[in-house]
């Protein structure tokens, strides 16, 4: 996948001195608590995991091209960037012409890639079998996922299957402005009809890969939300079986539940045969990624902890420094917390 400068460029501020690493790591879907944490400093999070199905994603040797072109620069200490001048001057030309993705609150629920290659081969075979034509290639897909899609046929292909998913897709692209209907309709694969690959797409669209690729995951995400919201195509609900997912990681959505159910900390260790500073990683990490109101900040910050807190910070959490309360009694993990607490404040 080719990153676009221009997106990068989005990634960064004039202001806030940002660790380029741990932004890949972010992209790449690296999920640790500080990735996480930052993510959300930056306010970045929402882009977490973009770029997970690439292997070997690197975003480290576009942005030395970016600072030799004066749209980056070095911090003193050599491990975060800012914008220059020059940088914020094109982060603002581009900021309202640039595409990024619009639906994190469905992305980071389900595995939208999973539920795109499914649709887009129940389709197919949906278009196959109405023209009754059995000789033909099927998209490529692993036998798990095929087999799924078989069965899911099996069960369909005698009720007006062809119909509902022309209702479907024409429906559905209804909704949708001219330039993204013409972009799913172009992704389809059909009898006699082959799917454009991404390069003509951009071509006559005239846009990046990559906010292509972007356009198709937010396609994707309202695509299921669409079929979600009626009774009318629950014959394609076994598509989605299976491509839930958590922002904060199976493990960290586990044992928060755990700790939710009111064991302590040491005994959500035990029942989890995990480490208590585990526990505080996966608390951590699911206190970023709720709403304020969903995480029982009350159970872990005592009032006389959130006293001494305030007493001694004050300002840009971002220069908050540990040391300024390790004397005082807590850890770390109060510490962090107060951050993502403060962070949300106004949530």
């Amino acid at each position: 996948m080719q990153i676009d400068d221009d997106f990068l460029i989005l990634l960064f501020s004039d202001t806030q001195p940002r660790r380029p690493k741990l932004i890949e790591n972010l992209l790449a879907g690296k999920k640790t608590v500080s990735t996480l944490f930052w993510g959300m400093r930056y306010e970045l999070i929402n882009y977490c995991e973009l770029f997970s199905n690439y292997k070997n994603f690197n975003i480290i040797n576009n942005l030395k091209l970016l600072i030799d072109k004066k749209y980056l620069k070095k911090t003193i200490d050599g491990e975060h960037l800012l914008l220059t001048s020059a940088g914020k001057e094109q982060q603002n030309d581009i900021l309202n012409n640039y595409y990024l993705p619009r639906h994190s609150e469905i992305y980071h629920k389900y595995n939208i890639l999973r539920f795109k290659k499914r649709f887009l081969l129940a389709l197919q075979v949906s278009s196959e079998y109405s023209f009754s034509n059995k000789k033909y290639y099927p998209l490529k897909m692993n036998i798990l996922e095929y087999n799924l899609i078989k069965k899911w046929f099996k069960l369909n292909k005698d009720s007006q299957l062809s119909t509902k998913m022309y209702r479907l897709l024409y429906t559905f692209a209804e909704s949708m402005n001219d330039d993204m209907a013409w972009q799913l309709m172009t992704t389809l694969t059909g009898h006699a009809k082959v799917a454009l690959t991404a390069d003509q797409q951009s071509k006559y669209l005239n846009t990046t890969i990559l906010q292509l690729y972007f356009r198709q995951i937010d396609m994707f995400c309202v695509l299921l939300k669409f079929i979600k919201s009626s009774n009318e195509y629950n014959f394609l609900e076994p598509l989605t079986v299976g491509i839930r997912v958590n922002l904060m990681s199976n493990a960290s959505l586990k044992t928060f539940e755990l700790f939710l159910d009111g064991y302590s900390l040491n005994e959500t260790a035990y029942y989890r045969h995990i480490k208590v500073n585990t526990v505080k990683e996966h608390l951590l990490n699911a206190a970023i990624t709720l709403p304020k109101k969903q995480f029982p900040y009350n159970r872990l910050l005592s009032l006389k902890s959130l006293k001494i807190f305030q007493q001694r910070f004050t300002g840009n959490i971002d220069d908050w420094q540990f040391t300024a309360v390790k004397n005082d009694n807590l850890s770390f993990f109060d510490f962090r917390l107060y951050q993502i607490f403060r962070s949300k404040v106004d949530e």
